[in-house]
């Protein structure tokens, strides 16, 4: 999949130069717009997955404000354009926490570079985010398995643990014997689950993508969806 930039910067010309040296490199221009508040908007609207920001623009918000909003709001990573190097606007520039900062005029390969080096960063950090949330949910199961006495109700609470550590919309739980037999399920996040219990014992089995992660031992990442059937 192609990554999508957004582009912001109120000088038309310039605007349009670097729309057209990313479509070379192959990167999707969502938008390009002037403005902080229009491209609040577009990180909103188009969810790219990275913002070229210049740092001197027109209007309520500047740059630096924006990219503020845009990274507080949507975990948008960031990369400044600007001809301004001066101290203050790089101390300012600093505290939004960006992935780059490109001094105009630059040239192709640099624009290339940073921005891969920006979307490494973003994937290392978002991997990190969503470990420190598996971690999380692991402590709070290991603190019900230790009070629960219930088993029914361990599983209920450990469903919805995952639900609201990890921010999954639907988690489920299934007890099944060493014959692959369902004991028990439980679901937990979504009111209309595309999943029930009632679907598993009418199917007489369980789901494709359930029998393939119990082949193995240990954490499974089923990547086929169409394997979970509906």
């Amino acid at each position: 999949m192609n990554t999508k930039i957004l582009v912001v910067e109120d000088e038309a010309i310039v605007a349009e130069d670097i729309a057209k040296t990313l479509s070379d490199l192959g990167y999707v221009v969502t938008s390009v717009v002037k403005s902080g508040n229009r491209a609040i908007e577009k990180a909103k609207t188009d969810q790219p997955d990275l913002v070229l920001m210049d740092v001197i623009l027109k209007g309520k918000l500047d740059g630096v404000q924006a990219a503020n909003i845009i990274r507080k709001k949507f975990k948008i990573p960031v990369i400044y354009l600007t001809a301004h190097a001066d101290v203050t606007t790089l101390e300012r520039a600093k505290a939004t926490e960006p992935f780059g900062y490109l001094l105009k005029p630059f040239g192709d390969r640099e624009l290339q570079s940073t921005i891969e080096m920006a979307l490494h960063k973003s994937q290392m950090e978002h991997r990190i985010e969503h470990l420190n949330s598996v971690l999380r949910a692991l402590r709070n199961i290991d603190q019900l398995i230790v009070r629960e006495k219930s088993m029914k109700k361990l599983l209920q609470e450990a469903c919805e643990s995952l639900v609201e550590s990890l921010s999954y919309n639907t988690a489920y739980t299934m007890l099944v014997d060493s014959s692959g037999n369902l004991i028990e399920f439980i679901q937990s996040g979504m009111d209309n689950p595309p999943l029930t219990k009632q679907d598993v014992v009418e199917w007489g089995h369980l789901p494709p993508c359930t029998q393939e992660a119990l082949k193995n031992p240990g954490v499974v990442v089923i990547k086929d969806v169409s394997l979970c059937e509906d």
